[in-house]
């Protein structure tokens, strides 16, 4: 079974440090690392590893600020990092139309796919594909504005897997079981 481990770096306030590195490590060997590039609040750093009984070590850095390291217990998947001597700046709050952006226009495709499901009772096969897609798009959309983390691993038949977590995920979900 896989395991899902998700990381936040913070600063003293517990705000997300933008351009903070977090490096993984199982049993003792690198695998990789992930960058934020974007300063959004709760930056999430997500890693999937295939053995959930792996040894897991991360380590955070950022700047010229001293590496933290962290060792992982079996049953925890989840881990802060806390720099105490960085502040992040606190960004400009947006106009609510900007900040909720992805969630209004999912409103709007979900009001034209349920106008579009009206006006063409019988659709062709190419035109239910267009409508689900509008409808994938506008509920994935909506999912913007719910907060949490979904996970979605998919294999449809034996060539094809999907992975995909958050609005992708929902939007997967809705593409692929289309509603009756």
């Amino acid at each position: 079974m896989d395991r899902l481990i998700r990381v936040r770096v913070l600063d003293k306030n517990g705000h997300s440090i933008p351009d903070a590195t977090v490096s993984l490590f199982v049993n003792g060997e690198y695998i990789g690392k992930a960058v934020a590039v974007f300063d959004k609040a709760g930056t999430l750093y997500t890693f999937q590893i295939s053995d959930s009984s792996a040894g897991v070590v991360l380590r955070a850095e950022y700047k010229d600020e001293a590496p933290q390291n962290a060792t992982l217990a079996q049953g925890v998947n989840e881990w802060d990092f806390s720099f105490n001597n960085v502040e992040v700046p606190m960004p400009i709050n947006k106009p609510f139309w900007q900040e909720h952006i992805p969630g209004l226009l999912g409103v709007v495709f979900l009001v034209i796919s349920i106008v579009l499901a009206v006006v063409f009772s019988n659709p062709t096969d190419y035109q239910r594909r267009v409508f689900v897609g509008a409808l994938a798009v506008a509920i994935a959309g909506i999912g913007t504005e719910i907060p949490g983390f979904l996970n979605l691993k998919l294999s449809l038949g034996t060539k094809l897997t999907i992975t995909a977590a958050g609005a992708l995920a929902i939007f997967v979900l809705v593409y692929f079981f289309v509603p009756a």
